[in-house]
């Protein structure tokens, strides 16, 4: 008895540790940050939706009176579509650097995998980028200056927002008055194309896109690489050489479709550590990115 008592001690410390380790950590940000920007948390951007349809809004302290009207970057977390959250605080702080550098920030939340399954997290992008712009007078925001930020299913997100605004089929739900479009792309790594990521693998698919699978012209819309037009966003495209999640050929075709496009895209490929290191989030890549957006959104 004594044995198996000491067993389970052991496994539930373990247990909690595994936890602790998993559960989204959020540093207290309005009461760290009041001297610089203000976060309006838990928002829904979806009348009656899901409570994964909520982003936290962090807008310059004074926004209300401000005399013009402040650049937006939406920030998608990453997960694979399937888990994830914007308490996360990788995303967490990826907001912060974005509001510390002056613009408003959206870190927002999407309905995830397999309750919902793609293009569901496109539709739910699009509408939160529609929700800030039809509340942009209430905020203070720049209706004209929007850019997205994500990281590996995230940096797809992302790159959907800023190659498939002519995609009617994906303007689905509220404010239809208002553009999905942004006007500058951040992506970290992620998937361009699903006819060719992991498509060779039918259960995958289905995975991803259920009754869609075979569904070409869904799969297409969903993939950057097939809606890039002349009047897509610019593009900041990061992405590791030794990737062995999201191979680097996805970010080095999105990129070369839009140079084709005669689109401005600039590809940064680092030297190593793999899918979503800590090398992402190195000065250098903090630089080119501050310098990239100033160029579009200021």
């Amino acid at each position: 008895m004594r044995k198996i008592f000491v067993l389970l001690f052991v496994l539930s410390i373990f247990a909690s540790a595994i936890l602790a380790e998993e559960t989204p950590s959020k540093p207290n940000i309005k009461q760290k940050d009041a001297d610089s920007f203000v976060v309006l948390e838990n928002i829904s951007y979806v009348t009656n939706g899901s409570p994964l349809q909520q982003l936290d809004l962090y807008l310059p302290k004074g926004y209300q009176t401000a005399s013009k009207p402040v650049s937006v970057v939406v920030v998608i977390h990453g997960g694979g579509w399937t888990n994830g959250s914007k308490d996360l605080l990788k995303f967490v702080e990826w907001s912060r650097f974005y509001a510390e550098n002056g613009y408003a920030v959206a870190n927002i939340n999407y309905r995830l995998r397999p309750e919902f399954l793609l293009p569901t997290q496109i539709l739910d992008v699009k509408s939160a980028v529609r929700w800030l712009r039809a509340n942009a007078k209430k905020y203070n925001l720049d209706v004209n200056h929007f850019a997205s930020f994500g990281s590996s299913a995230g940096g797809h997100l992302s790159a959907a927002l800023g190659t498939s605004a002519h995609v009617k089929e994906f303007e689905q739900g509220e404010n239809l008055d208002q553009s999905s479009a942004v006007q500058a792309v951040v992506d970290f790594c992620g998937p361009s194309d699903f006819l060719t990521f992991r498509a060779q693998n039918a259960n995958v698919r289905k995975s991803f896109f259920g009754e869609n699978a075979d569904n070409e012209d869904v799969i297409k819309n969903s993939s950057p690489l097939q809606t890039v037009t002349s009047q897509a966003a610019a593009f900041l495209i990061v992405h590791a050489a030794d990737d062995k999640t999201v191979p680097i050929q996805q970010g080095k075709s999105l990129h070369e479709a839009l140079q084709k496009a005669d689109v401005e895209s600039r590809f940064l490929e680092l030297s190593s550590g793999g899918h979503g290191s800590p090398q992402f989030n190195s000065p250098e890549t903090k630089k080119q990115i501050l310098e990239f957006l100033a160029k579009r959104l200021r």
